[in-house]
Formats: C-alpha cells, sequence, structure tokens
C-alpha cells in the first residue's frame, strides 16, 4: 500500500490553488467554446493570482486523495489497523503551534517508531510545552495561589487552550501511539494534561465521538443547533447553559437509552471522578499548602471548564450555523468551512469542519488538500466557505447579525459559475441559520423521509 502523502497542502496555499482551480476550469471552457484564454483572472475566488507551483501543487493534492483512498481502504478491511507511512519523512505547517517544536527535531528519530502516524511529532512536542502549565497550575492549587502567579497562569491557558483541544480531538479521533507504545504515553493527553486545560476525564470523548458524529447534528444530538435561530444571542444562551449544566447527565442518558451501559457507567464514573480530583486537590492546598480557602481550586481547576466549555459551544454553533434545512443531513451544507486563518496555524486545520464531517478518522494534515482536489463537489453541494475568520468570529458576526461581513468573506466554490452579488450572499446566509420548527424537524428525520431519501440516493 502506497504511504499517505507528508503534509503538502497547506491552509495558507489553499485560496491560491482555488485560484488556479478556477482559472484552469475557465481556461477549458473558453477552449471548448473556441475562445483563446486572455490569461486575465477577472473573477477568481480570491484575491491570490496562481502562481506557476500551481499545477505541481494541485497534483500533489490529487495524490493526497488516491493515497488517502489507499488507507480508507484499508482501514475498511480491519478498523483497528494501525495504517502509518511506510517512510519517517514528514513535512510540518511553516508555523507550529508551540515554540519548541523546532528546538526538538532531533528527537524525532526516537518518536517515530511510537507513533502511528509520523506527522504527529507535533503532538507529542506541544504535549511536552503544555506540561509546563500543569506544574503551575499544581503549584497554585497545592503550594500558594498569589494573584500575580494566576494571572500568568491564566494567561497561559488561554494562549493554548485551543492548541490542546483541538489536539485533543485529533488524538481521539486517531490514536496517536501505536499499541506498543509505553501506556504512560497514551495516558498523557487524555488523563493528565485534560483536567489543567478545562477538560473533565473523558467526557470530550465520549461527547464528541460516541455521540456528535453519530447524531450529526441531528435531533437526537445534545449540541444540534436545528432548532435555534442562529444569529439569536439569546438563544445561544439557552443553547450554551443547558450543555454546561446538563450535558454530562444526558450523555448518560442518551447512552442507556441505546442499551450502552457500560458507556453510560464509564462516562459518569469519568465526570464524577474528575470533579472528585479538583475537589481533592483542592483540599491538599488548604491542608498542606499555604492555601486558606476553596479559590485556588475554583479559579485554577473549575473556571477553565466553564470557559472551555463556552468555546467549545460557541465553536460547534459556528460550525453548523449554516444549515441548508432541504438537506439537513447532508454533512456539504450541515458545517462551515473557514481557511486561511491563524485558526487553523494553531487548531491543526480544525477550521475544515466539512471535510472533518465527511470524514472523521481523516488526518488533519489531509484537509487542506481534500478541499482543492474536492472543489469542484463542495461547490455543486453549496458548501459554505469563509475566508479569513474562524468559529469563533463567525460566532461572533452571528451573534451582532453582521451579515455584509459574513458575505465578504464568502469564498464562491461553484467553478462554473461566476460570484454572487453581495445581497445575493447576505440572503443566502440568513436562509441558513433559519430555525427550524419542530414539525418540520420531526417530518424530515421521520423514518419514511429518511428511507425515501436513500431510496433516492440508490
Amino acid at each position: 500500500m502506497a504511504p499517505p502523502a507528508a503534509v503538502m497542502i497547506t491552509d495558507t496555499e489553499v485560496p491560491e490553488l482555488l485560484a488556479a482551480l478556477r482559472r484552469r476550469t475557465r481556461t477549458a471552457s473558453n477552449l471548448g467554446k473556441g475562445q483563446v484564454d486572455s490569461g486575465v483572472d477577472s473573477e477568481v475566488v480570491v484575491d491570490l493570482k496562481p502562481s506557476s507551483s500551481a499545477p505541481a501543487a494541485l497534483s500533489l493534492a490529487e495524490e493526497q486523495a488516491r493515497a488517502e483512498a489507499q488507507e480508507d481502504a484499508a482501514l475498511l478491511a480491519d478498523p483497528n489497523a494501525e495504517v502509518a507511512p511506510d517512510t519517517p519523512a514528514a513535512k510540518h505547517p511553516e508555523s507550529l503551534p508551540v515554540p519548541i517544536g523546532p528546538q526538538l527535531a532531533w528527537l524525532d528519530p526516537f518518536l517515530i517508531p511510537l507513533l502511528v502516524d509520523p506527522r504527529d511529532t507535533v503532538f507529542v512536542k506541544t504535549s511536552m510545552w503544555l506540561s509546563f502549565g500543569v506544574l503551575s497550575a499544581l503549584y497554585l492549587v497545592l503550594v500558594q495561589f498569589t494573584w500575580v502567579h494566576f494571572a500568568l497562569h491564566a494567561a497561559w491557558v488561554a494562549k493554548y487552550a485551543t492548541t490542546f483541544v483541538l489536539m485533543l480531538h485529533c488524538v481521539c479521533h486517531r490514536p496517536l501511539y501505536r499499541r506498543t507504545a509505553p501506556a504512560p504515553l497514551h495516558l498523557w493527553v487524555p488523563y493528565f494534561l485534560a483536567p489543567f486545560y478545562g477538560h473533565t476525564w473523558e467526557t470530550f470523548y465520549w461527547h464528541h465521538i460516541k455521540h456528535h458524529h453519530i447524531e450529526d447534528n441531528g435531533p437526537n444530538d445534545l449540541s444540534c443547533t436545528l432548532h435555534y435561530q442562529r444569529d439569536n444571542f439569546f438563544h445561544f444562551l439557552h443553547y450554551f447553559f443547558r450543555f454546561l449544566l446538563f450535558a454530562p447527565i444526558e450523555l448518560t442518558q442518551y447512552f442507556a437509552r441505546k442499551g450502552w451501559y457500560s458507556s453510560a457507567f464509564r462516562l459518569a464514573c469519568m465526570e464524577t471522578g474528575s470533579w472528585v480530583h479538583y475537589a481533592t486537590l483542592t483540599y491538599l492546598g488548604m491542608t498542606y499548602g499555604y492555601n486558606t480557602s476553596v479559590l485556588p481550586g475554583l479559579m485554577t481547576l473549575v473556571l477553565p471548564v466553564v470557559l472551555m466549555r463556552f468555546g467549545m459551544m460557541s465553536g460547534n454553533w459556528a460550525q453548523h450555523s449554516f444549515v441548508d434545512a432541504t438537506r439537513a443531513d447532508c454533512d456539504y451544507v450541515q458545517s462551515l468551512t473557514c481557511i486561511d486563518n491563524h485558526y487553523n496555524a494553531i487548531a491543526f486545520n480544525d477550521g475544515y469542519h466539512t471535510s472533518h464531517h465527511l470524514h472523521p478518522r481523516r488526518h488533519w494534515a489531509d484537509h487542506p488538500a481534500n478541499l482543492v482536489t474536492h472543489a469542484r463537489e463542495y461547490g455543486k453541494q453549496g458548501t459554505i466557505v469563509f475566508r479569513g475568520i474562524d468559529f469563533h468570529e463567525t460566532w461572533w458576526l452571528l451573534m451582532t447579525k453582521n451579515y455584509d461581513r459574513l458575505a465578504k468573506c464568502y469564498v464562491h466554490m461553484d467553478l462554473d459559475t461566476p460570484r454572487p452579488a453581495q445581497h445575493e450572499i447576505v440572503a443566502l446566509l440568513k436562509d441558513r441559520t433559519r430555525r427550524m420548527s419542530d414539525q418540520e424537524i420531526a417530518k424530515y428525520y421521520s423514518p419514511e423521509a429518511r428511507a425515501t431519501r436513500l431510496a433516492k440516493a440508490s
């Protein structure tokens, strides 16, 4: 089996490659009509002109897609297979989310034999860097809490919270270490780091992997956005506080209704165990350290959980805001893609959310190539793509109803048609954020409607 391609297409290259695709399409169309291509790109998807390297980069993207298809075939034959490139060579994105990545390149020959995919050495280095935050948190809680130290610690957690949660996201979908790697390495990210970066043990895994990607923003998804008007701040508050206060309970009930009793039991134990862990650390700091109240535990351990869950819910809200109500279960039109932004550089290409929902096990480095390779299908399906903003900026623009700004960031993916007028894009975005009524949802997701869609698809 040919190895999956290395990181050949990066987020910052995508706009230029989309422009090259549009130019290629226009040239073929003009030649088919007997016209001579003028070489002028008057209506490219983005502002950048395609460079001379664009054709080669497009070929690399196509090669990467073929390699990914081979990997998928291997996983279908054996879902537990550890599919990894046959060679240790891996090109990383030009900017790493932590400052020590380049300095630790000498570790790669020792790390790669432990990893399922050698491109993920960045996760090991990120984990090493983020471990300093754990030491800081333990000092604040167990030894002595000062406001100066806490301010520095809060700045550290705020800076790296996004990087951590998306690293956790990646290693939940695709194992980081081979099964033969030492057991402590498997526990490092989800159990040692997670409690100090706003995550209770395993709750993200059970909610995101075993629930969200199964229900896929449908009516049984606890983070479903269909019931809400997605540009209404009060609707978002209801959405957030329901998740914050009741998600572990409702998720446990969900697993129990499905008959997945072991999953329900484990989720309940790990969520409860996390809060006992926080309480124990706080008690030890009050008993044996210099702290005299629960304030260090509340500020250092509990507050990050609340803020992290706000960040995850505002992000998920944006990711699933622009839904085509006529095809609400189609991943192309119920999930958003954000390209060419700083967020993707620190969040392992999380902006490619459509690509992620189409193939949840797709490696994070392969998302840009997928968008470029399948740009025509994205355009045909009507996927919403924004350039230059991320999910949290999108959330804010929705809360402030700034559709003009969203429309300016809109990337027209249909290679065969000109970009719509500004007011047409605004109308499209407003229609996609419309709340679906309970009757609409019940009718669309009824067994009869599902059977009809399956029959048409076949």
